[in-house]
């Protein structure tokens, strides 16, 4: 059974999601959430708050390209594939056939994530596909599409305070031996944020 936990924060402490440490700061990067499902919209956005993110959600594919086009700035479109009316696939698309948004990346998060999909949404105009329980790699995926280098050349404060964001959760491990293996390839970031998920 799964429970959202995001519909009984609020009831437990009124003041949850409008906490200082869930504020994005002024200089975070600006994420477009599209996904018809409640249960996903609740659960992935405070996990992106979380991470330093500033979120706005769209619960449809026709509200996203409204929130798109409305003038606000996005560094990225995070999108579910199986939605009504038009489906992230053909959402893709249409970004893709606007000349002013033609750019944007976009990232399909999908319950289903199978090879076919993938070639799928790489036609489509995807920039990565995420499965929408793998919270590490949602996390990479936009690190990589925002800054435009991948993950792993990151210096490893970022990877590392980024991995501590995302699960709340400090390192007290020995850092200058963490920080050698970084370095030499042997951990990722997504490595990083995996290991204090756990």
């Amino acid at each position: 059974e799964v429970i959202d936990v995001g519909h009984f924060l609020p009831m437990a402490f009124a003041d949850w999601f409008s906490r200082k440490e869930m504020r994005a700061s002024s200089t975070a990067q600006s994420v477009l959430l599209v996904d018809d499902s409640a249960f996903f919209r609740n659960m992935l956005a405070p996990v992106l708050k979380a991470a330093g993110y500033k979120v706005r959600v769209a619960p449809s594919a026709q509200e996203g390209l409204s929130a798109l086009r409305s003038g606000q700035t996005f560094n990225v479109v995070l999108t579910d594939i199986e939605m009504p009316d038009m489906n992230g696939f053909e959402f893709a698309e249409t970004i893709r056939a606007d000349h002013n948004l033609s750019q944007m990346p976009i990232i399909a998060l999908s319950s289903l994530v199978s090879p076919a999909a993938i070639e799928r949404g790489r036609q489509a105009g995807f920039h990565d596909f995420v499965a929408k329980f793998d919270r590490p790699g949602l996390i990479a995926a936009l690190m990589t599409d925002i800054t435009g280098a991948p993950i792993e050349h990151l210096p490893f404060e970022e990877a590392l305070a980024a991995a501590e964001r995302l699960t709340g959760i400090r390192a007290y491990w020995p850092e200058e031996e963490f920080r050698k293996h970084y370095r030499a390839g042997r951990i990722t970031a997504a490595d990083l944020t995996a290991v204090l998920a756990e």
